[in-house]
């Protein structure tokens, strides 16, 4: 098999079986040029097409040269906000497996579980980029309609990976995934609304002190 047909194969399985497919991605010490480079032609494609594709059906205002500037650059912009929150995601889904006990699994096996989960968005930038090209209002909103059904399917597969990385129920590695990082999350943004950046350390500095406690035991 070809390198090219073996990468066809490996993402294609990622979509009807991503455990199996993740597994043979871990057991075959695959580097993480491939989940990367996915995600950031993913990240760069949706961002991109998604501002084109909306003024090429709506138009795009006239306020200066701002909108002017952000269409134009939409598709950096778009991944330099995804790679933050990928580092970050990433880090919180390690960093909670962790604190739950599971000493399996690695940053980077969990950077790359993120990273290929990001594949079934490529139906959604597939679709902007038809209502970029027809300038057609229907496909826009077949893309916006698929966005949240990819991000779904995303998440199951995150969840299928996280579970085989950490060794994790499917239970635990929704926690892990999904309802752990939410908490921290909605739970930084209220306390800094309410109390500003000290309120924001609070989550942190506990998550931190939490995460080495249970490396040194």
């Amino acid at each position: 098999m070809s390198d090219l047909e073996d990468t066809l194969y490996r993402v294609g399985k990622l979509l009807i079986s991503p455990r199996e497919a993740f597994y043979v991605h871990l057991a075959g010490k695959y580097s993480l040029s491939l989940p990367i480079s996915i995600y950031l032609i993913l990240s760069f494609s949706l961002s991109s097409l998604l501002a084109k594709s909306i003024a090429a059906v709506l138009g795009t205002p006239r306020i200066g040269l701002l909108p002017e500037v952000i269409l134009e650059f939409s598709g950096a912009i778009g991944v330099t906000i995804s790679v933050s929150w990928l580092i970050l995601y990433v880090t919180l889904i390690h960093v909670i497996a962790r604190i739950m006990g599971h000493l399996s699994g690695s940053w980077d096996e969990a950077l790359s579980a993120v990273a290929f989960s990001a594949v079934p968005h490529s139906f959604t930038a597939f679709s902007m980029g038809l209502a970029y090209i027809f300038s057609s209002y229907e496909f826009l909103l077949i893309s916006l309609a698929l966005l949240p059904l990819a991000s779904i399917w995303s998440l199951y597969i995150l969840i299928d990976e996280v579970s085989l990385i950490y060794d994790s129920s499917i239970g635990r590695s929704i926690f892990i995934s999904f309802l752990g990082p939410l908490s921290f999350i909605v739970a930084s943004i209220l306390l800094f609304s309410i109390t500003g950046l000290p309120g924001l350390m609070i989550p942190v500095v506990s998550m931190i002190i939490l995460y080495y406690w249970r490396e040194t035991r």
